[in-house]
Parts: structure tokens; C-alpha cells; sequence
């Protein structure tokens, strides 16, 4: 921190861009930090102890065999008009046609799907699961629910999967990298565009 503006960062992802020879790039975990109570400032008043600076710790890269605990969507809505949503997303994987990770997103202290918001939203896994499982025989699926049909408009998806349940995690895999979505609209109106869709794997 350079100034007397407090910042308290709470959750905070470090993430590095790809670029293989072929295909498209993925976007994968470098570093994280979770469920911060650290505030940043250069006025001793502002926290006690005061803190300049923090270290955010380098994370593992999971591999197909790393057991996952938790998940965490993190998604960026377009800023432009009539892109956001007030209507719930619900995000469900499921291996073997059983479902081993959930959630509708309804409301939360954040700017929800709104346009121009990036949220961070963690998925609760009932049953833990390997990326090798999801690959074989598994998906993972998104969904715009309630019965607004208001239309949402996402720019980037990415999902990653914990190997702790709680916490700070020490390996992150990556399971879905769209640095730039192109798989349309999320609506409930089939005039503008589709009620779910199956996410591709990395």
C-alpha cells in the first residue's frame, strides 16, 4: 500500500494466462489468499497492527487426481446495457449422472451478475470428486433460474476446484478457463438466448 486509503482485501486470486502453440489459452491459479481480516494502510489508525504490504502465498496446481473439497466460480459479466441479471444462476457438476457439487446463487453482499460485476461465488461439493472422474463421465452445468426472463450476458467463466474444504487451499485445479465466453446468452426466453448450458472442461 502506497497511501492512507485503507484497503481490506478479503479474498484475493492471482491468476497467469497460458499460451500454448495450439488451442486456446487457459487461465490457471499462481497464487491465493482466503478469508483475509489483514487491512492495508500506511496511517497506523487505519488497523491495528498496520500492515504495508502482505505476501499472498504461491498455490499447487492440482492435477486429474487431486481430490476436490470445494469449488469456486468466479465469473465477469459484460458491461454493457441489458447484460446483467436479477435472476438466480445455479451452477451443478455432477459424476455419473450423481450430483456432487451445487448451488443457485440468489442474492449476496456482492453486485450479482450485474453489468460490469466480477463475483466470486464458492460451491459447496457433497460428495468430493477428481477432474479424471468429472472427464470420464461428468459436467458441469449452468443454469439461469426463476421466472424474470432477464437475460444474462457473461464475459469470462472460470471454475476450480479446492482440495480443502475450508480455507485456504494448497492445490487449485482447473476445471472450466473461458477468458472470453462464447457460448451465447443465458435467458429463460428462448428468443434470447438458452435456459442452461454444459461448460467446457479445460
Amino acid at each position: 500500500m502506497r497511501g492512507d486509503d485503507a484497503w481490506g482485501p478479503e479474498q484475493i486470486l492471482i491468476l497467469g494466462t497460458t499460451a500454448p502453440p495450439e488451442g486456446e489459452s487457459r487461465v490457471l491459479p499462481l497464487a491465493v489468499e482466503v478469508d483475509q481480516n489483514i487491512w492495508l494502510s500506511t496511517d497506523p489508525t487505519d488497523a491495528s497492527p498496520a500492515h504495508v504490504s502482505m505476501p499472498v502465498r504461491i498455490v499447487g496446481s492440482g492435477n486429474t487426481s487431486t481430490v476436490i473439497q470445494r469449488v469456486l466460480l468466479v465469473v465477469e459479466t459484460y458491461g454493457s446495457d441489458n447484460s446483467g441479471t436479477d435472476d438466480p444462476i445455479e451452477i451443478e457438476i455432477t459424476v455419473g449422472g450423481t450430483i456432487v457439487a451445487e448451488r443457485e446463487i440468489v442474492d449476496t453482499a456482492q453486485d450479482d451478475f450485474e453489468a460490469g460485476a466480477t463475483n466470486w461465488h464458492y460451491v459447496e461439493v457433497t460428495t468430493p470428486f477428481t477432474k479424471a472422474q468429472l472427464q470420464a463421465n461428468g459436467e458441469v452445468k449452468m443454469t439461469i433460474k426463476g421466472e424474470g426472463k432477464d437475460a444474462w450476458n457473461p464475459k469470462r467463466i472460470f471454475v476450480y476446484g479446492f482440495d480443502t474444504a475450508a480455507g485456504r487451499p494448497t492445490e487449485i485445479v482447473d476445471l472450466v478457463s473461458q477468458p472470453i465466453w462464447s457460448g451465447g446468452r443465458f435467458s429463460k426466453d428462448p428468443s434470447e438466448g438458452e435456459e442452461f448450458k454444459i461448460l467446457p472442461l479445460s
